[in-house]
């Protein structure tokens, strides 16, 4: 009798090799095993491959972005030396453009593999809070238990942002060192610091820009939380700032009159006595067109620059 073969699908074949570049680990036991702890299968002996797996990860992101800040200098540096006119000979230049191009080429590399380390982090965080105690997942990322025990409340509080503890503990800044920081309210270190951090909230965030309702969802949640001191800018070819407006802007009747066009405007101007204590809030929808709110956050008009 012939033996029934079973076809594996695409998008699982493509999980097995994204697994199986990823990790870096020899063909065999470690990597079907960790198939399937993906799979869901209970396997506590497979902990230690886990804690490896993330501990490996993280050294080699280190030395990743360690790498990056070295030759992301380089290219800017070279970039000046191109744009200022300094190196005048033929033979001068294209060395520059050459080497030019191979930094191009090297961060492009960098790129795609942080890409591959982000996709196996959304997998280990996931894992890791199913295989491991709270004490050891914060031993694991190497927090300390203070800042851990502030992001604990807001996980437990549903206010983490957050599907799963390990990865409240890494986008809520559990690998930075507070006490040794050099600023207290924001982060100042270099990458190469918080590895796992950059890791993956910059692979999350890339997700969310290539996936169109995941961008408008969350511009429509930025702009709400923001929308006050948010600013757009106007950039030259050069990528100077030429221009700043505010998004939402608070302005007199007789601001607007001055300044914008449009019914809303043109009702505004039968009012006989303008009082200039009251306020008009605008806000920014595209170049050259704001949108009326009132105290609600409501459109009530729509006016022209």
């Amino acid at each position: 009798m012939s033996e029934v073969v079973k076809f594996k699908s695409k998008d699982k074949l493509i999980e097995e090799e994204v697994m199986k570049a990823s990790l870096s680990i020899p063909e065999g036991i470690k990597r079907e095993r960790f198939i399937r702890l993906e799979l869901g299968t209970e396997l506590p002996t497979d902990r230690l491959l886990i804690s490896n797996i993330l501990i490996e990860k993280k050294f080699r992101l280190r030395e990743i972005y360690k790498d990056l800040d070295y030759y992301e200098g380089e290219l800017n540096r070279t970039n000046k030396i191109l744009k200022s006119g300094m190196v005048t000979s033929e033979s001068g230049i294209k060395s520059y453009e050459s080497y030019k191009k191979q930094l191009e080429g090297l961060l492009a590399a960098y790129g795609k593999e942080l890409d591959t380390h982000g996709l196996l982090l959304v997998y280990l965080v996931e894992l890791i809070d199913k295989y491991f105690s709270n004490d050891e997942i914060i031993q694991l990322l190497g927090g300390e238990y203070t800042q851990a025990n502030r992001i604990k409340e807001f996980y437990d509080k549903s206010e983490s942002g957050t599907k799963c503890l390990c990865e409240s503990y890494i986008i809520h800044h559990i690998e930075y060192r507070w006490r040794k920081g050099r600023c207290k309210d924001f982060i100042d270190c270099p990458r190469y610091e918080m590895p796992l951090f950059y890791c993956l909230s910059d692979y999350i965030w890339k997700c969310i820009k290539e996936d169109p309702k995941a961008r408008m969802e969350m511009d429509r949640v930025t702009e709400e939380l923001f929308s006050e001191c948010m600013i757009n800018l106007v950039c030259d070819e050069n990528g100077n700032v030429i221009e700043t407006e505010k998004v939402v802007q608070e302005l007199t009747a007789k601001e607007l009159i001055k300044n914008y066009r449009g019914k809303f405007i043109n009702d505004l101007k039968k009012i006989n006595v303008f009082d200039d204590s009251k306020k008009y809030k605008i806000k920014r929808v595209v170049d050259g067109i704001y949108d009326v709110l009132d105290n609600e956050k409501n459109v009530v008009g729509r006016i022209y620059k």
